[in-house]
Parts: C-alpha cells; sequence; structure tokens
C-alpha cells in the first residue's frame, strides 16, 4: 500500500458387512431383485462338495445372461455391513462387496451296493476322496458285461463327479445314459435335476424331481430337492411347506431342518429361522450345518440388535471351525458395533492368520481393517485375498486405492494396470482407467493421464468424471484448448450428468477462460450453471456459484458482483470458508471504493469474516487496511494491533512482507518515521518484489528528515 494512494492498494484473496457361510457353490440359474437387508436377502444355492471360487467363476461364465442375475443376487447380502459401516461413513461407499449369505444345502444322491465287488470297489475310492482313480474304475466297470443296474450306478457317480468339476453338459451326458439302463433310477433322476438346475433349466429340474418323488415319495433326499427348486423359482411358501413336511417323515435329516431355516430368513419369519437352524445344532452339534446355524443365528441376531446372542453364536461357530476366516471376521464386525475394539482387532488378526478359499472375505477383512485405521493391516488382507485369488479384480483395485491413499503412487499405477489387464473391457475396465488416469496426473505424467482417460472412455462415453479429469489433464498438460473441447463435448454431447458433475465440468471449463482472461466466457458457464441448478421460488442456488461468479465479476469491475458475493455470504446451506471468502471479497470490494458509507459496509463484511475464521492472514491484512482507511486515530490503533500479532505469528515471507508494510504505513500516519523505515526495511527484506514497500520507504525517510529541521 503507497503512502499516497493507500485506496488502489490490492488484496490477495485467499483461495458391517456381516457376511455368512460362502463357501459353496453359486447357482447360475437363479436371479433376484437386489436386497437391502438380511430379512430378505436372497441365498445362493449351494453344495455339500465345497467348490474353489475358481471354478465358480467358470461357471459364471459358461452361463452368461443368467450368471448376470446371479451377480445381482450376490448384492443381497450386503445389507449388514451397510448397516455397521455405511451409516457411519458415507465415504466408504465403495466398501460394499459380494459377500453374499449361504443358502439352501443338497446332497447329492448316491446309490449304494452290496453284491457287486468291482463297483462297491470304485464306489469306496470315490468316497475316500480318489476321484481320479474312481473315474478310471467306473469308466473301466461300464466296458464289463455289469448288470443294466451296476452300469446305472457307475454312471450316476460319474455324472456328480462331472457336477463338481463343473462340467454340467457331460454330467447331463452321464445321468441320461444311466436313465436308459434303468429308466426309474431315483438316484440319477435326482442328480440329473440339481444339474439341470445349475444350467437354469428350472421347469426341466422340476419334471425329473417330481418324475423321482412319484418313485420315492418318502424319499426326504427328493423332498430336499424338490424345496430347494420351490427356492430357487421364489416360491417360498411352497418350499417351505415341503421341507416340513419332509421333516416330519424324517426328523432326524439336518438338511431339511437347515434350508427350512433359510426359507424362513428369506421370508423374514426370523423367530421360525432360528427354531429351525437350533433343531440342526441339536441333532449335529459339531456339524458342518451346525457351524453355518450358528452363523445365521449370529446374523439373525445382530439384524435384530441382539448383539450379545450374535456374539455368543459366531464364538461357537469360530470354535467348531477354527480355520475359517469368514467366522472371525464377523465376530469381529460384531465386535466392533459392541465398542469392543480390542476384541474386534483380534478376530480381525485371527480371520487374517485363518484359511479360507474366499477371497471376497479378506477384501471385506482389510476394509474392516481401515476403518480401524489400521492400512498395514489391510494391505496384508488384501495381499492374501489376491493369494487365494489372483484374478480377483475387485481385491486388486482396493490395493490400488490403499496404495494410492498412503502416497504409493507406483505402486497404484501398476494395480490399476492388472485390473485393466485382467478385465475384459468392461465397466471395471472403465473404474481401474480413471483411477490411473488421477493417478498419474498426481505423478505429473499428464501424457500417461489423457491417454488412460481416453482409453476409458471409448469402453464408456458416457461417464462424466471422465470428461472432468481428461480436461484436467489436458490443461496441466498446456493445452487447455483441447480441455475446453473436452468439457465442451460433455456438456454438449447429451452426456448424462448429474447437477454435482456439471458443476464440477462449468467449474474447470471457467478457470480456464479465467486464466486466459476470457472473464466473459466464464460468467457465461456460471450463469448456466445457475440456470440448471435453480430452485422454484428462489434466485439463490449453490453458494460456491454464487462466490465465483462474484469473484470474476470483480475482476471485469461488474456492479452485480458485489449482490453475488452477499448472497453467497448469506447463504444458509454455504460453508464457514466460502461465507469467509465472500465477506473479504465485499469488504475488498467496498473498502477500495473509499467513501464513509463504502467503508462502513467494509468494516461490517471484514468483522463477519474475522468472526468466521480470526486468525486468517488474509483476513487480518485487509481488516487492518480497512481500519487505515477511515484516518481514525482509534481505528488506526487498532491496525497496529492487529498486524503486530500477524507479524508475530508463522507467515510466508510475501504475507509477512505486506503486513510489515501496511504497520510501516499505520506508524508513517502516526508521524513515527523510524518505526515506520524500519517496518518498510523489513518489508523489503521478506520480498523484495513489493514495489510499494519501497515507495514508502522513501516517502518515510523524507518525512524523517524534514522532520529534523
Amino acid at each position: 500500500m503507497p503512502i499516497e494512494e493507500e485506496g488502489k492498494a490490492g488484496t490477495r484473496v485467499a483461495r458391517n458387512r456381516i457376511t455368512f457361510d460362502d463357501g459353496g457353490e453359486e447357482s447360475p440359474g437363479r436371479g433376484s431383485e437386489p436386497s437391502e437387508s438380511y430379512e430378505s436377502a436372497d441365498p445362493v444355492t449351494v453344495y455339500l462338495d465345497e467348490t474353489p471360487p475358481e471354478r465358480r467363476r467358470k461357471r459364471l461364465a459358461i452361463f452368461g445372461g443368467v450368471g448376470l442375475l446371479l451377480i445381482a443376487l450376490l448384492v443381497g447380502g450386503f445389507a449388514l455391513y451397510h448397516f455397521y459401516f455405511q451409516k457411519t461413513s458415507e465415504s466408504q461407499s465403495e466398501l460394499t462387496g459380494p459377500m453374499d449369505l449361504d443358502s439352501v444345502r443338497d446332497r447329492f444322491y448316491l446309490p449304494t451296493v452290496s453284491d457287486d465287488p468291482e463297483l462297491e470297489k470304485a464306489i469306496n475310492r470315490y468316497r475316500e476322496g480318489f476321484r481320479e482313480e474312481a473315474r478310471r474304475s467306473f469308466e473301466e466297470y461300464l466296458q464289463t458285461d455289469a448288470s443294466d443296474q451296476g452300469k446305472a450306478i457307475a454312471l450316476t457317480y460319474l455324472g456328480v463327479m462331472a457336477i463338481e468339476n463343473d462340467k454340467l453338459g457331460l454330467a447331463r451326458h452321464h445321468l441320461l445314459r444311466a436313465l436308459k439302463y434303468q429308466q426309474s433310477f431315483v438316484p440319477a433322476l435326482v442328480n440329473l435335476a440339481i444339474a439341470e438346475r445349475l444350467m437354469g433349466n428350472l421347469e426341466d429340474a422340476r419334471q425329473y424331481a417330481e418324475q423321482a418323488r412319484k418313485l420315492a415319495p418318502n424319499d426326504p433326499a427328493v423332498s430336499l430337492l424338490l424345496g430347494n427348486i420351490l427356492m430357487q423359482d421364489q416360491k417360498l411358501d411352497e418350499a417351505s411347506e415341503m421341507y416340513r413336511e419332509a421333516l416330519e417323515d424324517a426328523p432326524a435329516d439336518s438338511y431339511l431342518a437347515y434350508n427350512l431355516g433359510i426359507s424362513l430368513v428369506r421370508q423374514n419369519k426370523l423367530e421360525e429361522a432360528i427354531m429351525a437352524f437350533s433343531r440342526v445344532i441339536d441333532k449335529e452339534p459339531n456339524s458342518s450345518l451346525a457351524v453355518r446355524s450358528h452363523g445365521h443365528m449370529g446374523q439373525i441376531y445382530f439384524s435384530k440388535g441382539n448383539l450379545e446372542m450374535a456374539a455368543d453364536h459366531l464364538r461357537k461357530a469360530t470354535e467348531l471351525a477354527p480355520g475359517e476366516a469368514r467366522y472371525h471376521y464377523n465376530l469381529g464386525i460384531v465386535y466392533l458395533r459392541m465398542d469392543r475394539r480390542r476384541e474386534a482387532v483380534q478376530s480381525f488378526q485371527s480371520a487374517l492368520d485363518s484359511g479360507g478359499d474366499d477371497s471376497r472375505v479378506f477384501r471385506g477383512l482389510s476394509r474392516a481393517f481401515l476403518k480401524l485405521e489400521q492400512p498395514g493391516m489391510a494391505r496384508k488382507a488384501l495381499e492374501k485375498a489376491l493369494l487365494v485369488n489372483p484374478q480377483d479384480t475387485e481385491s486388486m483395485m482396493d490395493l490400488g486405492d490403499l496404495q494410492s491413499s498412503e502416497g504409493d503412487l507406483l505402486g497404484a499405477v501398476d494395480s490399476y494396470r492388472r485390473v485393466v489387464q485382467m478385465s475384459p473391457g468392461n465397466a471395471t475396465t472403465a473404474d481401474a482407467l480413471d483411477r490411473l488416469g488421477r493417478v498419474y496426473a498426481r505423478l505429473e505424467r499428464y501424457e500417461d493421464a489423457t491417454q488412460a482417460y481416453y482409453q476409458a472412455l471409448r469402453i464408456d462415453p458416457d461417464r462424466s468424471s471422465l470428461y472432468l479429469g481428461l480436461g484436467q489433464a489436458l490443461e496441466k498438460a498446456g493445452k487447455p484448448e483441447e480441455a475446453i473441447d473436452i468439457w465442451k463435448k460433455a456438456l454438449q454431447r447429451g452426456v448424462k450428468l448429474s447437477p454435482g458433475d456439471e458443476k464440477r465440468i462449468r467449474f474447470a471449463l471457467a478457470a480456464v477462460y479465467e486464466e486466459k482472461g476470457a472473464f466473459e466466457y466464464a460468467v457465461r458457464e456460471y450463469q448456466a450453471l445457475k440456470e440448471r441448478l435453480a430452485r422454484p421460488g428462489t434466485t439463490a442456488v449453490d453458494p460456491e456459484v454464487h462466490l465465483r461468479l462474484g469473484r470474476v465479476l470483480l475482476k471485469t469491475g461488474s456492479e452485480s458482483a458485489a449482490l453475488e458475493l452477499e448472497t453467497a455470504a448469506s447463504s444458509s446451506e454455504a460453508s464457514p470458508e466460502i461465507r469467509k471468502e465472500a465477506y473479504l471479497l465485499m469488504a475488498n470490494l467496498y473498502g477500495k471504493q473509499g467513501n464513509p458509507d463504502s467503508l462502513e459496509k467494509a468494516r461490517r463484511a471484514i468483522y463477519q469474516a474475522a468472526r468466521l475464521d480470526p486468525r486468517d492472514p488474509d483476513v487480518n491484512l485487509s481488516r487492518a487496511r480497512i481500519l487505515l482507511a477511515t484516518d481514525s486515530p482509534v481505528d488506526r490503533e487498532k491496525a497496529i494491533e492487529v498486524l503486530m500479532a500477524l507479524t508475530s505469528s508463522d507467515l510466508d515471507s510475501r504475507t509477512a512482507a505486506q503486513a510489515q508494510n501496511l504497520l510501516g504505513v499505520a506508524y508513517y500516519k502516526n508521524g513515527e518515521y523510524r518505526r515506520a523505515m524500519s517496518a518498510f526495511d523489513t518489508a523489503i527484506e521478506l520480498d523484495p518484489g513489493l514495489r510499494d514497500a519501497y515507495d514508502n520507504q522513501r516517502a518515510a525517510a523524507n518525512a524523517y528528515e524534514s522532520s529534523l529541521r
């Protein structure tokens, strides 16, 4: 601020998931609408013999569109995870993952034989787990002159083994051959129904199951299968009734009781479901079904808010299956809800140390560790998820996000690239490329960033975030014209933009215009945004829009600037930071006008800014400048007090120089010329480019010499 022209000085403006019992094969033939609660979650059909995730992925690939329905189904099991995590932080929306519920259990119908030593030997090899030897034995048996019944039995076992290996077409072939040897062979009919269901042929599955029922009306295995088909066909009441009727004839059948519990859960009959699962535990307290029943009861009690009972059942599940990571993980989630952080950490650590073939459990575990602010443990969990399933793109994406948040940008680049390589050019690929572009931009590798964004746009040309990121990368790469073209394209080509997306793009576009000095174009963008965000009955929109528009109008000298700034400052929706900047800009605007009315407005505005942030250096500089402009001795002393406090604080050299320059002006007006010269000298030392300080120094020196005469 030159002493002679104080009014012309400018001012720098500051700018839970809880998941239970997946573990088994998923049926690609069933789909449902996504669910929002455990009570209505749609479980996945699984088998007695566990199938690793790699084979489940293969099955999804085989059945294409039907598999997509299953993906929608998997989402149904997420609700309780959201119930815990999302309730506490909306910023963690990516935490969701495909952690689905366990579902009804099927039993392969395995026939027995006692009068054929060769066939019995092959069956024993199967039961002992020597599948390849068993397969060869059955095939050799078929080459003999064995009875039709014996060959039907051998083909039934070959069909079951084909189902276990996801070779459903081969399974159908073997089982149909078995029926040619013995048309009314119940085991072949039951297993063929299972194979048809897995291929999505529910009607054929039902026909074979009904044939088996006519032949064996009281066989619990047949009733179990029919109930499961009804479940898959969303006929929940009929399925429950089927299980209940079968239990009357076979009250000790734990599979029927377990599947009854699942059907009741899906009908939100939770108390009855608890009774069904308790029946399983009573009948077979140490079985795998008991473990799963404890898991489901824990989940039911969790959903009902009975955390003690939930924890009790999950502890029992961990005791019965200590090597299963999912139960330790779920117990940790319950402990978190109970504010028992130490036990939660122990459970999560046990989950990390445990086994399991589902990478989704460890992915969920990593998110739990992040919630506990333990990124190192989160990384270990993701590394284990990828060890279990190296092709798990979601875990790889999470690892990239974690690396990015931790500042390991090169590691994040590698992770996102691997997702791009693993994914088949779909939405996941576009997500990874979007993230890759952002990381490249942080690394200042803007050409690489633009390539990533262009590649993503070829996959998903309607994703607004890609246009925003691409434009920003082009701008940073020194190509503002191309950035403008990209943003205009997003606004003009019909890309679906939410108000928030359009706001970010127009802000970016206006910022480029401002930097190039094309203020009228920047104003046009803000005005267009005001129209887009307009609400009936009011002219006010997003306060940030008014602030930015007012800032640009200040540069054009428009009288409308004050109105926009006042609107931003008085908005109830404005953040303290927006209100502070609006008041600061208003104070500077009115302060420059110099007349008493304007100075009073400036004083009121700057005091509002100071109330919002009394330590802001720019606010205090402006406050001191306005106090000095009044020429009141009282205000001048207040200005000196403000500036003394400011110069004793931790400031950057440029701001400190401005404060010293204003302090010198105050001393000069008080006639304290030597102190004024000292302040101006300090200002010049701090910022040799501050021309006002040189001019003021000469004026103070001349005044001091004159005072000595």
